[in-house]
């Protein structure tokens, strides 16, 4: 009988095994809730599993029954994106690496200001605090840092593709041709000229990147985390993996190696029910609906009265009804079958 116990408790030793929650430190620090709504999905999910979750963030979920997440709210930095007018640049870019230029610079200043917060601070000068792991946004290289300062793996997150300085500290192909950068508004079928395009943005890119942005980005971080940091291209490279938000049905296919993880419609969940005004306007639109939107980041209401013009007249002769997100009361010149709205749920009405 007792060799029948022992057997038994053996047997099903066997299957138990210990589990050990990691202590993460996540920094996504866009200011941009279209950015932001693809990583909540995951740190909270992380919280949920029994990780214990540190997370610096411009949209803290708040959400009071995550016992294992903390949140540092650093909100305030929408009002740098506010003040620089980031549509405004945009608008006035006379090529795509101004683009690119306007938003690093925009950036930058956000996470300078986000470092330089109280309780970030508290949490950098706190001698006991450790981390298993370091999960930052691939955009500002100085958040890179805290992986060295906490001697601990970090991956890199993008809440789009990878930008092009992922790819190389991956070892990813990164073809002018083949892969243009995301920022250019090309598609896999390149003509003559867009070809030459690519290949010097690509040139100007990396010039750009390593003589300019991440000798920034380093004394950023060695501001704010300490001097005796490496240099943050070289913290940039040992990233361990990085997740992108693409979607192999609707993105240009590409070869990434396995450290590269396309983390696609990580955000989407279950739709809920329309408002009811709006799902009665869309019933009536029997022969199908254009949504318009320009995100977050681009306010409608802010286009210049040319582009506006523009839109307004290309929306009025299309034969189907659309629903603009447009964030004033009234559109000046609004067609018939234009229907606007303050706010939309979009995966809702998608």
């Amino acid at each position: 009988m007792i060799f029948y116990y022992v057997t038994l408790l053996t047997f099903v030793c066997m299957f138990l095994y210990s589990v050990y929650g990691a202590k993460i430190l996540g920094l996504f620090s866009v200011p941009s809730i279209s950015h932001q709504v693809v990583f909540q999905p995951l740190w909270k999910e992380l919280s949920l599993k029994g990780h214990k979750v540190t997370v610096i963030t411009p949209n803290p979920l708040k959400d009071k029954s995550l016992v294992n997440l903390t949140e540092i709210d650093v909100s305030f930095s929408y009002r740098v994106v506010t003040e620089a007018n980031l549509q405004q640049s945009i608008e006035k870019a006379r090529s795509y690496r101004d683009v690119v230029d306007a938003i690093f610079t925009i950036m930058t200043n956000a996470v300078q200001e986000q470092l330089n917060h109280p309780d970030v601070q508290d949490l950098i000068k706190n001698k006991t605090t450790c981390f298993d792991l370091v999960i930052a946004e691939h955009f500002n290289p100085a958040t890179f840092a805290f992986s060295a300062l906490y001697n601990c793996p970090l991956i890199g997150i993008s809440s789009l593709a990878a930008p092009l300085n992922a790819h190389d500290v991956m070892g990813n192909p990164a073809h002018p041709v083949l892969n243009p950068d995301m920022h250019l508004p090309f598609t896999d079928e390149l003509g003559f000229f867009n070809r030459i395009q690519s290949v010097l943005h690509l040139i100007w890119f990396k010039y750009y990147y390593h003589y300019y942005f991440l000798p920034q980005q380093d004394k950023i971080a060695k501001r704010y985390l300490g001097d005796n940091l490496p240099y943050v291209g070289d913290i940039e490279k040992n990233v361990s993996m990085v997740f992108t938000n693409e979607n192999l049905l609707i993105h240009p296919i590409r070869p990434n190696v396995p450290a590269v993880v396309q983390l696609g419609s990580m955000h989407i969940r279950k739709a809920k029910p329309l408002p009811k005004d709006l799902q009665k306007v869309l019933d009536a639109a029997t022969g199908g609906f254009v949504y318009f939107s320009l995100g977050s980041n681009i306010r409608s209401a802010n286009l210049s009265l040319n582009i506006r013009e523009k839109v307004i007249g290309a929306l009025s002769e299309i034969p189907y009804k659309v629903l603009w997100k447009w964030e004033d009361e009234s559109l000046p010149g609004k067609p018939k079958n234009v229907i606007i709205r303050q706010w939309l749920p979009q995966q809702d009405v998608l």
